[in-house]
Order: structure tokens, then C-alpha cells, then sequence
């Protein structure tokens, strides 16, 4: 068993240093590099407190129930603009509520956070995509875990809810393509990865930006100067199709990473008299409410984000009751079809 002064050993500071620095205790004047050293430490060696009781243990007890947390990257305003993060975590919650888990902690990654922030949990929910290793610098309870994000390649050691973005992509690329587009566009935003422990954030390519550069390159189709990223909101759509606009001949169809894009996508088009889908195509993701009542109706990927949400916590509650083996579950994608692609516009 990893003890505080295996951890103050491996840190090079005093047990009391360790001891104050993981419990988060706030009236401790320690400089930064410290407290880094410490919870790398701890991190490296697999340090976990000691609990009067195991999850089980006070599950098994009459009255008892799980005590779990939810960590969300997004802030309210992120789901007041884009209805994806807001019905997984509505997901979550009523999915809790079924099982009788008690959601004790609600935390959103606005500051970095201690291991005070987490303490006491069960298990640990996490939406959006985090460095598990900075996770471990602050959550020392369990290695109950579930990540809920859309990253290609998936920690080993966590389990991962995920839907089928990959194939789905896959599958929107050939359909524009077998329609005899050979320009198609994208417009999305990047995937941010964020520290826990430090606030820091490293942007990645989004899968969906992966697999679309992957498979118009099988096509022998790739252009770079057709993609165009930003942040993922209605205005910066708007922003981007402006820009595709005015940067030369514009793609017979583009691939668009989420409806919010898509409105401001449309709205810049429909205002330079570019008509959806006769002169150019468009297929999105996430199928949102307002994607059915666009002018035209917008042909979107549905990624079921409730039953995202629900599965996420069914596999916590799996692990809590005692399977060890890491799992990734991936909930299947649809694409409904409505009027906002077609063949290409004929050129000339």
C-alpha cells in the first residue's frame, strides 16, 4: 500500500507537506512548483487515501447508496449555445435518479482543482475531454471513472462512453461523395483537452476534422484550403462561410461539425444568394430540435446524447458493483435524412 510518506519520499518534502497539499487544505502557504511535485508523485506511485469504507462496503449497508461526481468542461453559457453537452448531462442525471445514485457533486472546469473539489466520491463521471493523468493529481478516491468525450484513442486504464463519430463521418463522406461531389468543404472547431490540475488547455484535431482529411485523401480529393476551423457557435458558422465566400470558388458540399455551425453556415449562404442544396450541399451533426424547422430542413447526425448520458452512468454503476475490466461503450449514430444535400450543382 502507497503511504503519504512514500509520496513525501519520492516528492522530497516533508510528510505534513503531503498530507496538507492532497487534503487541499487552503491555509497552507505552498509554492506551486511544490504542490506540482507533490500530486506528480502521488500520480506516478498510484497514491489513494484511506477510506473508513469502500464504495461497496456502504453500498452493501442498508440505506446506503453511491455518492458520485460530474465533471463537466463545458460552462452554461457552452449549453445555452450548443443543446449537445446540455441533454448528455440531462441524460446523466435522470439516469441517476433511476438508479437511485446520489449525484453529490456537480463541478465545471472554470479554475483548477484540488483534491478538496473531489473528496468523498464513489465514482467520478467526466464530460468533455481532460488529461487522465491530471485527473489522477487530484482524485485519489477510486479508479471508478467514466470519460465521456469524442477522442480517437481512449485511455487504456478508464472506461470511455463515446458515440460512433468515426464511422458516421466515414459514412456522411461517402455518401457526398457516391453523389458526385469531388470539392467537399469542412467547417468545424477543435477538440480541447484540458488539464485538471493546472487549468491548461491543448488543442487537438476533432475526429470529425480526422477521418473527413483521411478519407478525402483515399478519394484523392484532399484540399486544405477547404477546411476551415473555429469555435463551435452559430457566429463563428457565419464567420467561416463568409470566409470560404470570398476565398475563391466555394465546394459543391461541405460537411459541417455541428448544427450551431450549420445555422450560421446557412444564414451567411442565404444572404450571398448561395442556395442550400442547390448550389451547394450541407450535412451536420448532432440533430438538435432546430435542425428539422431550418429553411432548408437540415440533413444531421443524430448521436442520441441522452442515452450518451445514461450509458455513462450505467457503466459507473457497473464498476462500482465490482467489474474491473475497463470497457468502451460507443452509442450508434443516424443520420436523418431531410433537404439540405443533393447532387452537385452543374458547373458552368
Amino acid at each position: 500500500m502507497i503511504r503519504i510518506r512514500d509520496v513525501a519520499k519520492l516528492a522530497q518534502v516533508s510528510d505534513a507537506a503531503v498530507s496538507r497539499v492532497l487534503n487541499g487544505d487552503t491555509t497552507f502557504s505552498v509554492s506551486e512548483q511544490t504542490r506540482k511535485k507533490i500530486f506528480a508523485a502521488a500520480a506516478e506511485l498510484g497514491y489513494q487515501p484511506i477510506r473508513p469504507k469502500k464504495a461497496k462496503e456502504k453500498a452493501s449497508n442498508k440505506g446506503q447508496t453511491f455518492n458520485v461526481g460530474l465533471l463537466l468542461t463545458t460552462s452554461q453559457e457552452d449549453e445555452v449555445n450548443d443543446p449537445y453537452y446540455l441533454s448528455i448531462r440531462l441524460g446523466i442525471e435522470k439516469q441517476c435518479n433511476t438508479l437511485g445514485i446520489a449525484l453529490k457533486t456537480i463541478l465545471r472546469l472554470n479554475r483548477a482543482l484540488t483534491p478538496a473539489d473531489l473528496t468523498g466520491l464513489d465514482g467520478l463521471i467526466v464530460v468533455g475531454s481532460v488529461d487522465p493523468k491530471s485527473l489522477r493529481q487530484v482524485y485519489f478516491e477510486n479508479n471508478n471513472i467514466v470519460f465521456v468525450n469524442n477522442l480517437l484513442k481512449h485511455d487504456p486504464d478508464y472506461d470511455a462512453v463515446l458515440s460512433d463519430l468515426a464511422d458516421a463521418t466515414e459514412a456522411c463522406v461517402e455518401i457526398l461523395y457516391e453523389l458526385g461531389h469531388r470539392r467537399i468543404g469542412y467547417i468545424g472547431g477543435n477538440e480541447v483537452v484540458q488539464n485538471i490540475a493546472t487549468h491548461e488547455n491543448v488543442l487537438c484535431q476533432d475526429i470529425r476534422h480526422l477521418v473527413y482529411e483521411r478519407k478525402l485523401k483515399e478519394y484523392g480529393i484532399y484540399d486544405p484550403n477547404a477546411i476551415y476551423i473555429g469555435n463551435w457557435t452559430a457566429a463563428d458558422g457565419q464567420r467561416m462561410a463568409k470566409e470560404a465566400l470570398a476565398t475563391g470558388p466555394l465546394p459543391t458540399s461541405f460537411l459541417i461539425g455541428s448544427d450551431p455551425l450549420s445555422m450560421g453556415v446557412v444564414h451567411a449562404f442565404r444572404e450571398a444568394g448561395i442556395r442550400v442544396p442547390e448550389d451547394v450541399s450541407i450535412i451536420s451533426f448532432d440533430d438538435i430540435e432546430a435542425a428539422a424547422f431550418m429553411n432548408p430542413p437540415l440533413s444531421s447526425v443524430r448521436m442520441f446524447t441522452e442515452e450518451i448520458g445514461r450509458q455513462s452512468v450505467r457503466t459507473l454503476h457497473d464498476r462500482l458493483l465490482g467489474r474491473e475490466i475497463v470497457i468502451n461503450v460507443v452509442v450508434p449514430s443516424k443520420l436523418a435524412v431531410r433537404q439540405s444535400y443533393g447532387k452537385p450543382r452543374k458547373e458552368g
